[in-house]
């Protein structure tokens, strides 16, 4: 489980500058994580395990960043892009602005509809999230920012337990709520 969630690691996070983005979210189980492949955590001083979590789409097909066409403010509840390519009702996207820093983050929000688009036409996405305003930048996400589809988001975190067995910690999306395994 662990070598093949590490040979999926990364899928979807296309742009290598939304690398390390702290992505925010309104999970109580989950409320901020590293838009990366891997981030292994440092167990500290006390003996602790170190941590090893990997993050990935899970999306069956193609998982590319879409970019954001015009404007889009903290408040606003709709995304204007260039496409929907590959992009569903239900599916996790992390708005990524086109530069972020610690005060211009990344925000993690699932898409409730999607229009239809041409190519060089617009696409509105609403966000399921009423709240996508409290995780989202002052700032908003200013066109050039662009959305990452992590579909269903796969998200896990493994470690060794007291036991000394390996252990993993599977976030739900669907629920909102983590889950412990003996690996």
């Amino acid at each position: 489980t662990l070598q093949r969630d590490l040979q999926m690691a990364g899928y979807g996070i296309a742009n290598p500058d939304a690398l390390g983005c702290t992505l925010s979210t309104t999970y109580a189980a989950l409320p901020s994580l590293t838009l990366a492949p891997v981030v292994i955590t440092d167990g500290g001083d006390d003996g602790s395990p170190d941590s090893l979590a990997v993050l990935a789409s899970d999306k069956t097909g193609p998982s590319i960043p879409v970019r954001v066409t015009e404007n889009h403010t903290q408040s606003a509840t709709t995304f204007v892009v260039a496409s929907t390519f590959n992009i569903a009702a239900g599916d996790h996207l992390a708005a990524v602005p086109a530069t972020w820093d610690a005060s211009n983050g990344c925000a993690l929000f699932a898409a409730t509809a999607t229009s239809s688009s041409t190519v060089s036409g617009t696409t509105v996405y609403n966000v399921a999230h009423a709240s996508i305003a409290a995780i989202s930048p002052s700032a908003g996400y200013p066109a050039k920012s662009y959305l990452v589809n992590l579909g269903g988001f796969g998200y896990r975190t493994y470690s060794v337990g007291a036991d000394h067995a390996l252990q993993v910690a599977i976030f739900s999306a669907s629920t909102g709520t983590t889950t412990a395994l003996d690996a």
